[in-house]
């Protein structure tokens, strides 16, 4: 059963971390624990956070510390597929980006 929005690839990634952390250790990590475990600083794992949150994935609170609650799996989870980049096609006389 799916209730939030799409993920993209890292943030499948961030809550699969969330996850593995609370089932072997029986809490959340922090936002430092969860940095280093995604290999980033502490602000962009709190950013990764909210879209998860945001997203319906998990549950903040930041009353209590490490308030996280995973309230759909990471198994029940849509990863979008990430957009091709277009290559881009330039004027051989003046070099400017030409097209859509």
């Amino acid at each position: 059963m799916h209730g939030g929005a799409p993920l993209t690839a890292r943030q499948l990634d961030v809550l699969r971390v969330v996850e593995n952390y609370l089932s072997s250790r029986g809490w959340p990590p922090s936002l430092r624990e969860l940095g280093e475990a995604i290999g980033t600083s502490r602000n962009a794992a709190d950013k990764f956070l909210d879209a998860l949150a945001t997203k319906g994935y998990l549950r903040r609170d930041a009353r209590e510390h490490r308030g996280l609650c995973v309230l759909i799996p990471s198994s029940a989870a849509v990863v979008v597929e990430p957009r091709p980049l277009r290559k881009a096609q330039f004027c051989p006389r003046c070099r400017r980006e030409v097209g859509s």
